[in-house]
């Protein structure tokens, strides 16, 4: 705890956060420390020596404005989809909150260590699915999974030749809301690259279910792939009000063209999309 304590005022300067990860990147190793996140005050296991995990450790969150911009939101009894849940951490703070929560992630390793932080804290309401979310369901494809940051891991963008392959089967959102019959109030995706995919396959549950979807923007992949703001816009047809949430976690509503000029400016910009009879 003290250890923890030193660590998060060390890392309150870019300084000192980039000598404080480095070091723990070289003493760590493979070592996996509990830690407590701050909003939801549940308990998660991390991996130090990776970048989400040492955020985690050192913060008590990741991407904290928005986690306080979801949590705004009336999450209370409400159904999530987490779309490339990593090792857990939005899932763990927001499952205070909501019903039920459906954690896919591709990346086999991600969804060993979140199993084991969900039996370690005995939370019952989120469900694990190693799957790779895409436009079609039961296709093979490989993941390429980074060496340096589990949630670097996708199946569309190739990031350092070095990064190895894993087979990973697919589901497309459609297939996994219907059959199981769901109804998603909120769906969260981060699938580095592959969130135009999600889209095509999941266009009868936007349709149905008008589900405000928080989704990741990489301008930096979205280039490489040759992907534009407008692939995504026109997968969503105009329904959707467009929001960013500020450093303290409000929302702030934003246009197309905002999004445009914002990107030249961002590594990556989560947006959230909210339905006019949910606003």
């Amino acid at each position: 705890m003290i250890l923890q304590k030193l660590l998060r005022v060390l890392s309150k300067n870019k300084v000192g956060h980039s000598i404080v990860y480095r070091a723990r990147r070289l003493i760590a190793s493979d070592k996996f420390v509990e830690t407590e996140l701050e909003f939801s005050q549940k308990r998660i296991i991390v991996p130090q020596s990776d970048f989400i995990g040492y955020q985690l450790y050192a913060f008590g969150q990741f991407e904290g404005h928005i986690q306080k911009a979801t949590r705004s939101l009336d999450l209370q009894g409400k159904t999530i989809i987490d779309v490339g849940a990593n090792i857990g951490a939005f899932a763990f703070n927001v499952c205070d909150l909501a019903k039920d929560i459906y954690a896919i992630e591709a990346n086999p390793e991600c969804c060993s260590i979140l199993r084991k932080s969900i039996e370690n804290a005995n939370i019952s309401n989120i469900e694990v699915i190693n799957n790779a979310v895409s436009s079609n369901s039961n296709d093979t494809v490989d993941l390429r999974v980074s060496s340096n940051t589990l949630g670097n891991s996708s199946i569309v963008y190739k990031g350092d030749p070095s990064n190895k392959t894993v087979a990973i089967n697919t589901i497309s959102m459609d297939d996994f809301i219907f059959t199981n019959g769901i109804t998603p109030y909120l769906i969260k995706v981060d699938i580095e690259g592959a969130e135009p995919l999600f889209l095509a396959g999941a266009e009868k549950t936007i349709e149905r279910y008008k589900p405000i979807i928080i989704l990741e923007f990489n301008c930096s992949i979205m280039t490489n792939l040759g992907q534009t703001v407008d692939d995504y816009k026109s997968l969503l047809k105009g329904e959707y009000n467009y929001f960013v949430a500020d450093i303290y976690g409000k929302l702030n509503e934003i246009s197309i063209e905002d999004i445009k000029s914002a990107m030249c400016n961002k590594t990556s910009l989560d947006i959230f999309f909210i339905p006019k009879n949910k606003i």
